[in-house]
């Protein structure tokens, strides 16, 4: 499994995927709007998504739902708006 994260403005999402495949398996969102912005990641685990098909679609800026986007993007070290805190280049990996 992989992670991609994204803490922004006092709220923090990760996707959960598979390495192999991209396939999103879950997520994690702490904020005061998570219940606005949780139904983007049920609505692409039930319709099968990939996290690089996340990343690619297009998110108005600045919304909130945007920060599905730089959680995704982050997977791929492509995130906009982040500033990265991983050091040495670690990633978060379970086989």
């Amino acid at each position: 499994m992989d992670a991609g994260s994204c803490c922004l403005c006092a709220r923090c999402i990760k996707i959960i995927t598979y390495e192999n495949t991209g396939a999103i398996l879950g997520g994690h969102i702490i904020g005061s709007r998570a219940t606005d912005i949780i139904a983007e990641l049920t609505l692409a685990i039930a319709s099968e998504l990939t996290i690089e098909e996340i990343s690619s679609t297009v998110h108005p800026h600045p919304t909130f739902s945007e920060a599905i986007m730089e959680a995704a993007q982050d997977t791929f070290e492509h995130e906009v708006h982040t500033i990265s805190r991983r050091k040495n280049n670690s990633r978060q990996a379970v086989r």
